[in-house]
Formats: C-alpha cells, structure tokens, sequence
C-alpha cells in the first residue's frame, strides 16, 4: 500500500513530464522540417549560382552571356545587358555595377586592368553585373568576382578620379 501511495504522490509529476516530453517533441519535429526546407532551399540556390540545376541556372546564364566575349572587344555593356536579361527571365536579382573614371577635369580615360594589364575601357566606364556576391564582366569571365577584389583589379581604390555605382535591376 505505502508503494501505491507513493505512486500517485508522483503522478503530477509524471504527467508533466510527458506532457513535456510531447511538447519537445512537436517542436523538434517543427524544426526538422523548416531545417530541411532551408537545406533543400540552400541546395537549389547553390545549383543556380554553379550553373548545375540545369537549363536556365545563373551558370548558364553568366555563360551564355560571355560566349565568344574577349576582354580586348571593350563590350562590357552588352554583357551585363544581356546577363541582366537572362537573370530575369530566371527570376534572379542582381544589379548592375557601373565604374566611371574620370581626370581631374573631368576629362573621360582608358583604364587597364591590374592583374594582367588589359585594356577595359576607352572611356573611362566599365560596367559588371553583381549576383550571390559575384560581378561578372569580360574580365572575370565564368568565375565572376566578389566586389572588392574586382574594384581592386579594376584600380579604383586609390584612384582620386574613379567611384562605383550599383543599380538595381
């Protein structure tokens, strides 16, 4: 009797804990499914930027819009029209980045690359189009590159005359 006794002392207890129990695992099996929603999510982006979910990835897109494009044709306009263009009808944002050198007077210039010396502009503009971290123009080819480094290859740290502009498309 005394064993009995001290059973139902605990039942409170016990109800509570299973009633916890239960609500820890409602919510375990709620986050589950949201952390496997943000993976495949995840997933799916990572495929689109590699140009590897098949037809119509920015991949593709960034490579259709380069094909036969040398960085010496001084075509960066028409590579970020059409990679902007292709980004849209895949519902992908990005936004153009456009560089504009200029001389004390204002005066428009031809600009080389740092990296390997190319010509990029004769009139002082050069524009790339940014997507998942990455601008994209002739010079950086399929790769792209993150804004930073490509300001750096472009030389406009340190170059009184240049700024950059981003415009959302």
């Amino acid at each position: 009797m005394e064993s009995m006794d001290r059973f139902r002392r605990h039942i409170p207890e016990l109800y509570c804990q299973v009633v916890l129990d239960q609500d820890i695992a409602m919510v375990e099996n709620a986050l589950g499914g949201v952390i496997g929603a943000v993976g495949e999510a995840n997933s799916a982006l990572s495929s689109m930027a590699s140009g590897t979910g098949g037809a119509g990835g920015v991949g593709d897109v960034i490579r259709q819009a380069l094909k036969g494009v040398k960085p010496e044709d001084l075509q960066c306009t028409d590579v970020a029209d059409n990679i902007q263009t292709g980004l849209s009808k895949i519902g992908v944002d990005g936004e153009w980045v456009k560089v504009v050198f200029s001389e004390a007077g204002g005066e428009e210039v031809a600009r080389f690359d740092t990296v390997s010396g190319r010509l990029f502009t004769v009139n002082g503009t050069h524009w790339g189009t940014m997507t998942g971290g990455k601008v994209y123009c002739p010079l950086t080819g399929e790769t792209g590159a993150e804004l930073e480094p490509w300001l750096e290859m472009l030389g406009v740290p340190g170059d009184p005359g240049a700024n950059w502009y981003p415009i959302a498309f």
